[in-house]
């Protein structure tokens, strides 16, 4: 980005942080993978012990890349840095309620019951939590609301109410799988409504703060999500370590989807 942009001013600059900035999409598929309920095959509390640990490791190193990355931004003109809330309720049912998969996520090879998807929805409200407290400390300003227009709008519920793109839709659209539980249009318009109403207010507007990487605009509150019990795992399972691995720095984008 340096290379690009040089001494000019970066009026915006929009931070996405996604769940496979911390790997939950191999969480994801560890689980609809590691049992199979027809065949009666591998042991679906283990496969959930296993992805929650992962994903816990990971996201403990989430602060430690937040601070690198404030560190290779103070390098650049900003006025201010945005980091936008993720969706959690990936699974959600039209109630907002975390359910069991479908499609792709359905069937004897793949997975996802619905205790799955209340793990996966920890963990991305986790993720959220990580994503808010790097904003307070770094100063930047968190885009919140998202997570909220998004409940009840998963990948399972109606097209007209849907919010993500279905394994079918990215095959006939682009040709592959890549595009499965990304943001559909409509989604993207969602998230979009809710960056531009925060760039307007704190860019925009006359009187808008202006000092790099200063505390600027409205903070949200950091709220930590509630806990499901242990999402799925029964009380008195065995806690299993993982190996940590290594890491690439959260995605960035300047201003724009």
């Amino acid at each position: 980005m340096a290379n690009t942009v040089g001494t000019r001013r970066i009026d915006a600059l929009l931070i996405y942080i996604g769940t496979n900035d911390v790997e939950v999409a191999s969480t994801l598929e560890n689980l609809v993978t590691g049992d199979n309920p027809i065949l009666g095959t591998g042991n679906a509390t283990q496969a959930r012990l296993e992805a929650k640990q992962a994903a816990a490791d990971r996201l403990a190193d989430l602060q430690n890349r937040f601070d690198d990355l404030d560190t290779a931004l103070s390098a650049l003109n900003i006025g201010q840095v945005y980091l936008t809330e993720y969706p959690s309720g990936l699974f959600d049912d039209t109630n907002g309620n975390a359910a069991a998969g479908c499609e792709v996520f359905s069937g004897p090879r793949l997975n996802l019951s619905r205790r799955d998807a209340e793990l996966v929805k920890y963990l991305a409200q986790r993720l959220n939590t990580a994503i808010a407290a790097a904003a307070q400390r770094h100063g930047w300003i968190f885009v919140g609301g998202i997570d909220a227009e998004f409940a009840g709008h998963g990948f399972c519920t109606p097209a007209d109410h849907r919010y993500f793109i279905q394994t079918r839709e990215s095959l006939l659209t682009q040709g592959d799988t890549e595009g499965t539980i990304h943001p559909n249009s409509i989604g993207h318009t969602k998230i979009g409504e809710f960056v531009a109403a925060d760039v307007l207010r704190n860019t925009i507007r006359p009187g808008r703060p202006d000092g790099t990487h200063a505390p600027q605009g409205p903070m949200a509150p950091v709220i930590a999500p509630v806990n499901p019990g242990t999402a799925g795992i029964p009380n008195g399972g065995r806690r299993v370590r993982t190996s940590r691995s290594r890491q690439s720095a959260p995605s960035r984008a300047a201003t724009g989807q």
